[in-house]
């Protein structure tokens, strides 16, 4: 019976919980982003703030998650973000919820988005406002990473490009790797996993697994592009090398294979 009243109440609070998400979360956001804006100082300032009030948002619905009893989660040295200089930040992506987790934890960041997101009319002023880098062509994309990796700024992307498959991964496109070498700036994973598996792609939101599930954040150790360079310079074959080793990395710690 109590097993029952507990599923009974973690399908209630979900709904709940997306509502507060997808409606009051859109409203504070689009004011608060329009505040950001509004007050006087230069466009990056601007832009720092509008970061910081996403980053503040994202962290108050983990938190809501939690007291609900939705979910629990471990995240390990993910401190570090906060300290270490500007680097190209991946990650697989097991959920819908890795990027609010992972932008969460970092009060600054640029993070790489599906341009129909970019575009969708409900949420484009809160990403526009955030600076967020919109994921079109691929030279486009390089350019405006590595620009914001010059200035000093994380920048975050999911090299799968979209969800990955129930208990797999998919192949890495190669633009994390041709960002890397491009600015000779460190990469640095971090390892998502989520038990039991929930907000897979093609999953309902609303399809709420049997027990609480737990999502475990593990920063791993950074990887230099430099040793890929050919002859001091990115090529698109020191571009595929980086990109299979990026791949070989997760495999080996997720126990699984790209496909």
């Amino acid at each position: 019976m109590l097993r029952r009243i507990s599923f009974a109440w973690r399908v209630f609070a979900t709904y709940f919980a997306f509502l507060v998400f997808n409606v009051g979360g859109l409203i504070a956001a689009i004011s608060a982003i329009a505040v950001c804006r509004a007050i006087p100082g230069s466009p990056e300032r601007k832009t720092q703030r509008a970061q910081r009030v996403i980053h503040a948002m994202f962290a108050g619905f983990i938190g809501i998650l939690v007291c609900l009893g939705l979910l629990t989660h471990s995240r390990k040295e993910l401190a570090r973000l906060r300290s270490t200089p500007a680097s190209l930040v991946i990650a697989n992506h097991p959920t819908l919820l890795d990027v609010v987790f992972l932008i969460s934890c970092m009060p600054r960041v640029d993070c790489v988005i599906k341009e129909a997101v970019w575009n969708n009319v409900f949420m484009r002023a809160t990403v526009r406002g955030a600076g967020y880098i919109p994921n079109r062509d691929g030279a486009e994309l390089v350019d405006a990473c590595v620009e914001r990796l010059a200035l000093g700024h994380h920048v975050l992307l999911f090299p799968e490009g979209t969800r990955s498959p129930a208990g797999g991964l998919r192949r890495f496109q190669r633009g994390a790797a041709r960002i890397a070498l491009r600015s000779r700036c460190d990469i640095l994973p971090i390892l998502i996993r989520c038990e039991p598996p929930t907000l897979l792609k093609g999953m309902p939101i609303f399809r709420v697994p049997p027990r609480r599930p737990h999502w475990s954040l593990t920063i791993q150790e950074t990887i230099s592009a430099s040793a890929f360079l050919e002859n001091g310079a990115e090529t698109p074959l020191a571009a595929r090398k980086l990109t299979e080793r990026l791949e070989e990395f997760y495999e080996e710690r997720l126990g699984c294979r790209c496909g």
